[in-house]
């Protein structure tokens, strides 16, 4: 449903929906966003809700480091703990870390259900048609759009045939020695 809406009016909704949760200092506001968006992506473009919660994890580990350094740090500005005076979370300190973890979820929620609903290629084209976008800089973005499957199906080729030659199966994830050795090739591909 989502899926079938021109992408330019989205873009705006969702970059002003993203503008608003971070203006607005209140944690209602961001969990009420966090919802929306996640019923969105649920309900009306049919998504796993494992998929929107393990979607939720990056955006809650960002959120979480906001959090311990609100409580543990304890150094806001004023705004913020004028603003988180008045919230029903305890401590002024525990509540701004908790909207400010809030707050991630919920930009991180608004982009994802903007990326899952949206064809990048015709957003592309809408962008180089209404908003006038340099045509170099259009097919530059089509470009990488193309080249980033090949780019992992070229590393996944290069993984095995290292795997063949030493005569074992790959790991499931490369190491970090593994993926630094994979950079170059990649770079020549």
């Amino acid at each position: 449903m989502l899926s079938a809406l021109h992408p330019l009016p989205k873009l705006v909704v969702c970059l002003a929906w993203i503008a608003a949760s971070i203006l607005v200092f209140d944690a209602v506001f961001q969990i009420a966003t966090v919802l929306i968006a996640a019923l969105a992506l649920i309900l009306a473009e049919r998504r796993s809700p494992l998929l929107v919660l393990a979607l939720m994890v990056p955006f809650a580990l960002f959120g979480f480091g906001f959090l311990t350094t609100s409580v543990l740090f304890r150094q806001e500005s004023d705004f913020a703990v004028r603003m988180s005076a008045e919230t029903p979370f305890g401590g002024a300190t525990l509540s701004a870390g908790i909207v400010l973890f809030l707050r991630a979820i919920a930009c991180g929620m608004v982009s994802a259900l903007f990326a899952l609903t949206t064809d990048p290629g015709r957003l592309i084209k809408a962008l180089m048609r209404s908003w006038r976008l340099p045509a170099s800089i259009g097919y530059a973005l089509f470009s990488a759009l193309h080249l980033v499957p090949d780019l992992a199906g070229e590393a996944r080729q290069m993984r095995l045939a290292r795997a063949m030659r030493r005569g074992r199966p790959p790991r499931r994830i490369p190491g970090p020695g593994e993926a630094a050795s994979l950079v170059v090739p990649l770079l020549a591909y």
